[in-house]
């Protein structure tokens, strides 16, 4: 009996820590204490943010953030072919993952892949659809953007 214990608590381990767990990003405002932002950061170069914040009321240092900057160089080659690969047409987009908090502020280590299309753009608004794999190797969490979102100037 004494033998399978620690077979069994190697299982356990290892079930836990080589799985990552995944995260639909562009969901989590629907569920409570999530917030979205979508704005346009820089018009030249095109910088968007994207941002999920948590922060529930009357908790204290529980608050975080998953951000993804969206750089657009050439806006013109996004258009001609309606979408760019995150991870291999760099010389038309940069995306890059953030997870801020007060308990973690450091450089992620990420791996993107996926596209983002441009749907349409409009002087004070541009609307982008997402199809982006994030793989955080920090954290081992992969987050995952799939949807169309809308991003307005800041006022």
């Amino acid at each position: 009996m004494f033998t399978r214990f620690p077979l069994v608590f190697f299982l356990l381990y290892i079930t836990r820590f080589s799985f990552c767990q995944t995260t639909d990003v562009l969901t989590l405002k629907k569920k409570p204490n999530y917030f979205e932002k979508n704005i346009i950061f820089t018009t030249f170069p095109l910088m968007l943010i994207q941002e999920v914040s948590y922060n529930k009321r009357y908790t204290v240092d529980e608050e975080y953030s998953l951000i993804l900057t969206i750089k657009i160089i050439d806006p013109e080659k996004l258009k001609s072919p309606g979408f760019a690969d995150a991870g291999k047409d760099t010389s038309i987009i940069k995306c890059v993952f953030d997870f801020s908090s007060v308990w973690d502020w450091g450089e992620e280590d990420t791996v993107m892949c996926g596209t983002v299309s441009l749907v349409s753009a409009m002087k004070r608004s541009i609307k982008l659809k997402f199809d982006l794999t994030v793989n955080n190797l920090r954290k081992n969490r992969t987050y995952v953007y799939r949807g169309i979102r809308n991003f307005k100037n800041q006022e």
